[in-house]
């Protein structure tokens, strides 16, 4: 599960065509990903300590995608990246991802307050 999660962070990052501010677009699923993959990090740590590794991956994959996000806004300009990220080659893999995260949290009843809040903050385009 957690290489599918880094695999689908890489793919998120490689459909946008590209030291500024993230527009909140995208930016709202950067968050939410990562606090959940921290939350989900925390439960490893004491259940699954072999992929505690994968998630640390996973994490630098994150940070490497907002890196790329601000170079797109530096060559496209932030508008046009915004609107990339309320499209749906980015919306929906970031929710799939997301709700990844989410699922075995839910089920072993260990979803933090920081993941439930990012979730809660994502605001998705009309019509997704």
């Amino acid at each position: 599960m957690v290489k599918w999660t880094m695999l689908a962070i890489l793919t998120v990052f490689a459909t946008l065509a590209g030291a500024q501010s993230i527009p909140l677009a995208c930016d709202q699923y950067f968050r939410a990903a990562e606090a959940c993959t921290r939350n989900l990090m925390s439960v490893y740590e004491r259940t699954n300590p072999k992929e505690v590794q994968d998630i640390k991956n996973a994490l630098k994959a994150l940070n490497e995608g907002r890196v790329q996000i601000r170079k797109q806004i530096a060559e496209q300009g932030g508008d046009a990246v915004a609107q990339k990220c309320a499209g749906e080659q980015f919306v929906v893999p970031m929710m799939n991802l997301i709700n990844g995260l989410v699922v075995p949290l839910q089920f072993s009843r260990s979803l933090n307050s920081s993941c439930q809040r990012a979730m809660g903050e994502i605001r998705l385009p009309p019509g997704m």
